[in-house]
């Protein structure tokens, strides 16, 4: 038996709570009115788990990232629920074709902030490094997302919807632009 979505629980829930002390109601289904509200509170508790369930749902862990290296640089994001892999041209990022999110290696991001964070003059610039290096360093991922634009750094540990918000938003820009390249060969 298929489970009733929040919404359909709101539903059945609103018709139980209207009818409740109706005859018809209590005809039907041999209820009374003390179990109508046992009813109502049931699924009041149904729509409380479905909740939670879809809270949930967006915390998963849907995508892995890496990077592909060889005659030209691939960002790779593979949609895990959906079991497909999008191979994306690092040309196209730095083209500001595609959203602006890179793929980076995590580890080589550690030394380089390291680096830069010895060498930097300003206070401010200094405590933004440190906070990229500390959400690198909390990582285990190898390969995390990186703003193209801006200093930051994406990680499943740290904020996962984040994560899986940029890996979309990748995707998405992709295949437009896949979509528009189709149409202009036309």
């Amino acid at each position: 038996m298929e489970n009733l979505t929040t919404n359909e629980l709101n539903v059945v829930l609103a018709l139980v709570i209207e009818n409740q002390d109706s005859a018809k109601l209590q005809k039907i289904t041999g209820m009374d009115y003390m179990q109508s509200i046992d009813l109502k509170n049931k699924i009041n508790d149904m729509i409380s788990i479905s909740q939670q369930e879809e809270k949930d749902k967006d915390l998963k862990d849907k995508y892995n990232v890496s990077f592909e290296y060889g005659d030209i640089g691939q960002l790779v994001v593979q949609d895990v629920e959906a079991d497909k892999t999008y191979k994306m041209n690092i040309d196209l990022l730095h083209n500001g074709d595609i959203a602006e999110y890179n793929i980076v290696d995590r580890d080589n991001e550690i030394s380089c902030l390291e680096s830069m964070i010895s060498e930097c003059k300003s206070d401010s610039d200094r405590e933004l490094m440190r906070e990229d290096l500390q959400t690198l360093q909390s990582s285990t991922e190898e390969y995390v997302i990186a703003n193209y634009s801006t200093n930051g750094f994406l990680t499943k540990e740290d904020d996962v919807q984040a994560f899986n918000k940029a890996c979309q938003e990748l995707i998405e820009s992709y295949q437009e632009f896949t979509e528009q390249d189709r149409n202009d060969i036309k």
